[in-house]
Formats: C-alpha cells, sequence, structure tokens
C-alpha cells in the first residue's frame, strides 16, 4: 500500500471519527487537535485504523512517538502516515 493509499483511508477515518469535519481540509500538515479530535476521539480513531490496517498499526505506539517531538510538531497526519507505513512494512 502507498502513501496516498494511506493517506486516504486516514482521511476517511478521520471524517467516520469527526463528521463535522470537512475532508477538504485534511492535509499532511493538519495536525488532529486543528480538527478537534480528543482524547475520546482519538480512541476511536485507533480502534478504525486497527480495523484498516490490522493490529500491526497500534495508535498508542504512534502517541507515545509524538511526545518525543516539540508541541508545535505533534500530531500531524503525515507524521502518521509514515508511521502507518512503518508499521506495515
Amino acid at each position: 500500500m502507498n502513501t496516498i493509499n494511506i493517506f486516504e483511508f486516514v482521511k476517511k477515518a478521520i471524517t467516520d471519527s469527526v463528521p463535522d469535519v470537512d475532508s477538504n481540509a485534511i492535509n499532511k500538515d493538519t495536525r488532529l487537535s486543528e480538527l478537534g479530535i480528543d482524547s475520546v476521539k482519538t480512541v476511536e480513531l485507533g480502534v478504525r485504523l486497527e480495523g484498516i490496517f490490522g493490529e500491526e498499526v497500534v495508535l498508542d505506539d504512534w502517541l507515545d512517538e509524538q511526545m518525543e517531538i516539540d508541541d508545535n510538531a505533534r500530531y500531524k497526519i503525515d507524521d502518521l502516515v509514515i508511521f502507518i507505513e512503518g508499521a506495515l512494512a
């Protein structure tokens, strides 16, 4: 699966988790917080992503990695896509 396909699946999972988010507002530099994704929605998103990509993709692992990054760069969609690519490799 390539980056573009993963990105589209992530967008779909986000819009399914937060229906009032316009999918056109989601790009690689968008942060989860900009989409109104709180901790409860993050759990829901993680369940959806695991359903799409399998048990190899554990959102908690990505969230832990993100804690190591500067606040202004955390939780970007592109980083999530890269994490999923790595988990599926």
